[in-house]
């Protein structure tokens, strides 16, 4: 029996190490359940303020089925467990999987999927240890410990805005939004000066941007800042682009959204010439001389009074202003109002024989005089 006592010794001396890679008892024939438990991480490194997730298998090497298996992963204070799967509790950073009524046959194996948030504030190169340890009611047990590594990962964005058009030589007002997505912190945050150009002209800088560059130090998950500048446009009309960009000191695998543009189209500026001020003006309604009544004035030789026949508007109708003419009668043209003076109705042909006449009679008496 000195061989069988010499196995026994070296089945005691190889079980429960801590060490990344469990060990278990050596099985003898015919002997009774033996377990192995092994554990992995994904992703490895683990990424700070990052969902990992542990795998523990726990295999039954021996020959009987192993009764009532318990489970016990021990997390790292930098994590802390997510949803667990089904057959698990939690109480405080240990986790509890299986228990009374977990059988393992011999030969087989039971795998639990533990997620876990890695704390965002550890930084680079943190160990992180995971202690699982797995008994059975007819089986001796087994431990391991799973030392793991931290790795930032952040990822910034950059979103760039202005208005879509401005006059030549007016003022422009960008918004510059950087964020980080996580799931870490992003350290050394810089954002480059979207307003230096050869066409605009800056004219108003955020307190972070006392130069060429913006220097924001460390944005959390999710959160994110917005920067204001101001830009006179130059005097000439076209398009003008203004391109931002951001970039960290951590770690990052999406750069795609580092760098963000807009287009402002420059128009020229119209002066608009005022129109001329137009008066418009109606002549007054022509006035017509009102008829003159009937007046009696005694004839010489005692004839009694004459009549003086009074002026009268043909084709007067009734109810019409005396003063307005009346129309012409049908299939005749109408009268022009030019050929009658305003006041008296008299024909202009009337007036320009009249004139002649009366200067002949005024001659004619000035020379009886003279002769006189």
């Amino acid at each position: 029996m000195p061989g069988i006592a010499a196995i026994v010794a070296l089945a005691a001396l190889g079980g429960g190490g801590w060490s990344g890679q469990s060990t278990a008892a050596v099985s003898l024939p015919g002997a009774g359940p033996e377990l192995r438990i092994t554990t992995t991480v994904t992703p490895d490194p683990m990424t700070t303020g990052g969902v990992s997730v542990y795998a523990v298998t726990v295999t039954n090497t021996g020959g009987d089925d192993a009764e009532d298996v318990t489970i016990i992963d021990t997390l790292d204070r930098g994590t802390s467990p997510g949803r667990l799967p089904d057959g698990c509790s939690v109480d405080g950073q240990a986790i509890t999987c299986g228990g009374p009524g977990l059988s393992i046959p011999p030969g087989q194996s039971v795998t639990y999927d533990i997620p876990v948030t890695t704390d965002p504030s550890l930084p680079d190169d943190t160990d992180v240890v995971a202690r699982v340890h797995v008994t059975a009611s007819n089986a001796t047990g087994d431990t391991t410990r799973l030392i793991s590594r931290t790795r930032t990962m952040a990822d910034v964005e950059i979103a760039t805005t202005g208005p879509s058009s401005v006059k030549a030589g007016a003022g422009i007002t960008y918004r510059v939004k950087v964020g980080n997505n996580g799931p870490s912190p992003a350290v050394g945050v810089t954002v480059e000066d979207p307003i230096d150009g050869d066409l605009t002209t800056p004219t108003g800088r955020p307190s972070e941007c006392p130069a060429g560059n913006c220097r924001l130090g460390t944005l959390a998950p999710r959160e994110s800042r917005t920067l204001v500048f101001t830009a006179a446009a130059p005097d000439v009309t076209g398009v003008i682009d203004n391109c931002a960009a951001v970039s960290t000191a951590s770690h990052e695998q999406n750069t795609g959204n580092n760098r963000s543009c807009t287009s402002i189209a420059v128009e020229a500026v119209h002066s608009p010439s005022p129109s001329p001020a137009r008066t418009l003006t109606r002549a007054p309604p022509e006035r017509r001389a009102p008829a003159v009544a009937d007046r009696a004035e005694p004839r010489p030789g005692g004839d009694g009074p004459r009549k003086e026949p009074r002026a009268t508007v043909t084709g007067s109708r009734p109810g019409a202003d005396p003063y307005e003419p009346s129309p012409a009668p049908a299939g005749q043209p109408a009268a022009r109002d030019h050929e009658h003076l305003p006041m008296t109705g008299v024909s202009l042909w009337l007036i320009g024989l009249g004139v002649p006449v009366l200067l002949a009679i005024g001659l004619l008496v000035r020379c009886l005089s003279s002769r006189e």
